[in-house]
């Protein structure tokens, strides 16, 4: 019977020690299954409407990172969340609110400026990383948004002085009434001096009453900042009522938006000698070049590698505490498929340089 009760008596400190044990796992291990939940990471870019072309590259280079990084990690789990703001703010701020509030992604992709000026607020207001892609109404500040792409206001500045370089007899400097595109117009402008300049209303489609204003002056040359779509409406019923049409010159929406001009003009042979100024960027990592190609049959478009720098920013710098998460962003420096990656105090990629291009025989070529 003692025999019987000591074994009894050993069975259940046994039970009580496994089930202590099991539950102070389960307790104290609450956290540790979350390092092997899937990483939600929400994009947000254009795939219908204005700049689909850069919108669906970017979107693509975002996969190819996802695959290629996998490949090397495959431990990890990552979900991507993919929205089409149409390049819209209001779609993009609905697309947000998704993301946040249901779909509760870690970290955030986004590549317009309409939806960055929509959602500025609410993410500034939170410490969930978002990596950038156009640029921002608002001047930048230190928070928890980094620009993917080139600083556009080093850029801007850059532009404003090589157009006072030209010389130019009689410009006028045409820029619709959105809050980014204003804002590049009043920083050419700073650094270019006077010149005459006038919003474009975007909600218009016959331009023909604002174009013979602007005609009256006779200006020698007309600078485009626009949305490629209203800018193509304008350039076209300009030059089929214009006796003499004026040079022509684009900032780099022409060149993100090619596709949009494509549609109105076909090819550009009407667009003989214009010039179109935008960041230097040139894709040299042959490697991505590469990949891309096996994966899509085709050379990287315009703003692949962006989205592909984008994912690898945020995937390269992780950690948990979305605090450290954001230093280890701010502190980068990656050798990325678009150069060197690297954010100044206010989270915006530094511009190395500008390149001027000029429309011959229908296609863009480098000034010689």
């Amino acid at each position: 019977k003692n025999k019987m009760n000591k074994l009894t008596k050993n069975i259940l400190i046994l039970v009580v020690l496994v089930l202590v044990i099991w539950g102070g796992v389960r307790f104290f291990g609450d956290k540790e299954p979350q390092i092997n939940e899937p990483i939600k990471i929400g994009v947000i870019s254009i795939l219908s409407g204005q700049y689909t072309m850069p919108g669906e590259n970017f979107v693509r280079g975002i996969e190819l990172a996802k695959e290629q990084y996998l490949t090397e990690n495959p431990e990890m789990e990552i979900k991507l969340i993919i929205e089409d703001d149409k390049f819209d703010a209001v779609e993009g701020l609905n697309a947000y609110k998704k993301m946040t509030e249901f779909d509760q992604v870690d970290a955030l992709i986004n590549v317009s400026s309409p939806t960055i000026n929509a959602i500025y607020d609410l993410v500034t207001a939170t410490d969930l990383p978002l990596i950038q892609g156009g640029e921002q109404s608002k001047d930048a500040t230190e928070d928890n948004i980094f620009q993917i792409m080139p600083g556009g206001h080093s850029a801007l500045v850059m532009m404003g002085q090589y157009l006072k370089s030209l010389n130019l007899e009689n410009p006028i400097l045409l820029y619709a009434n959105e809050a980014t595109y204003k804002r590049f117009a009043d920083i050419t402008l700073e650094n270019y001096g006077e010149m005459k300049n006038q919003s474009i209303d975007l909600s218009l489609i016959d331009y023909r009453t604002e174009i013979a204003k602007i005609l009256a002056d006779e200006p020698s040359d007309v600078i485009f900042m626009m949305t490629p779509e209203k800018g193509a409406l304008l350039v076209k019923q300009m030059i089929e009522v214009a006796d003499k049409v004026p040079n022509l010159i684009f900032d780099a929406s022409f060149e993100t938006g090619r596709e949009e001009y494509k549609k109105i003009f076909g090819d550009f042979s009407k667009l003989e000698g214009s010039l179109v100024i935008y960041p230097e960027k040139l894709i040299t990592d042959e490697i991505f070049i590469n990949n891309y190609e096996n994966k899509y049959g085709e050379k990287p478009g315009i703003a692949a590698d962006w989205g592909y720098d984008a994912f690898m920013t945020l995937i390269t710098t992780r950690d948990k505490d979305n605090k450290k998460w954001l230093e280890n962003i701010q502190n980068i420096k990656l050798e990325g498929a678009s150069g060197k990656i690297q954010f100044d105090e206010v989270g915006i990629r530094s511009c190395q340089g500008q390149e001027v291009k000029i429309i011959k025989n229908g296609e863009l070529v480098g000034l010689e």
